[in-house]
């Protein structure tokens, strides 16, 4: 059965998550970093790829009514 309480969150969580991936990407664009700059930012971006992976595992199992 599925958790829409849950799944409010979670949507609101990935939806958090997808602008701080849109923001990160935006600035990287906008500063045109030097070659050093990419070693802070690819990171942070990785870390937020894992989060938004997460978020949308969160999501999919309260849909799905499974905890998980």
């Amino acid at each position: 059965m599925p958790n829409w309480d849950q799944a409010v969150y979670a949507a609101d969580r990935l939806h958090d998550q997808m602008l701080a991936v849109s923001t990160e990407v935006a600035q990287f664009r906008a500063g045109q970093p030097a070659a050093a700059d990419l070693t802070d930012t690819l990171p942070q971006l990785e870390r937020l790829a894992d989060q938004v992976r997460d978020a949308v595992a969160d999501l999919a199992g309260a849909v799905s009514g499974v905890d998980g």
